[in-house]
């Protein structure tokens, strides 16, 4: 019988936080409060969401870590 090979889903995650690029954290219109997970560590966090320029924003701060930041672009609404 044929093993298959077992998969295994991987994270993207910083080495560094001082690698990421963090721009206006905690600035735009906030949305809510939420959790997420720190991408280094992956221990539950606080995260706040804010739409700013034309993007929704996650911004969140790992106590070990330091401060992180996802962003979504957002697309106008193209059906009509």
């Amino acid at each position: 019988m044929t093993k298959l090979p077992i998969y295994t889903p991987t994270l993207p995650m910083a080495t560094e936080p001082e690698e990421l690029v963090i721009k206006n954290f905690g600035l735009g219109q906030h949305i809510k409060d939420t959790k997420s997970l720190c991408p280094i560590c992956l221990d539950k966090i606080e995260a706040k969401v804010f739409e700013r320029d034309g993007s929704v924003y996650m911004d969140k701060t790992c106590a070990e870590h330091g401060d992180f930041q996802r962003y979504w672009r957002l697309r106008e609404n193209t059906t009509t």
